[in-house]
């Protein structure tokens, strides 16, 4: 771990710094469809922890997080209507596209 900090290099060890349980299970991501669908796939926004894995590489060229959670976040935004997807995990904040934003020390008020 001290050698990875030196190098300011990007990982992850279980129970250190990060958790499996932050990973929802399929059935939480079932859930999400089946809420999604009750409503035609169409809502306002969308506020979750990562983001769809099309703009992994847009926060930070080097990184190579794609896993289930952002893959099935790339079929949410093929399938839903929302006006503003927010996100936080990156710890940066900015407009990513006109309609996907990552939060970090930034506060939106949602009307």
């Amino acid at each position: 771990r001290k050698q990875l900090n030196e190098r300011r290099a990007l990982y992850r060890v279980n129970h250190l710094s990060w958790w499996k349980e932050e990973m929802p299970s399929l059935e939480e991501m079932e859930e999400g469809l089946v809420n999604l669908s009750l409503y035609d796939y169409d809502v306002d926004y969308i506020i979750s922890h990562c983001c769809p894995g099309e703009l992994l590489e847009l926060i930070h060229p080097d990184l190579k997080e794609e896993n289930e959670l952002t893959l099935y976040f790339d079929t949410l935004k093929k399938g839903c209507s929302y006006k503003k997807w927010y996100f936080g995990h990156y710890h940066v904040d900015g407009d990513l596209t006109d309609r996907k934003t990552a939060l970090c020390n930034s506060i939106v008020r949602i009307n």
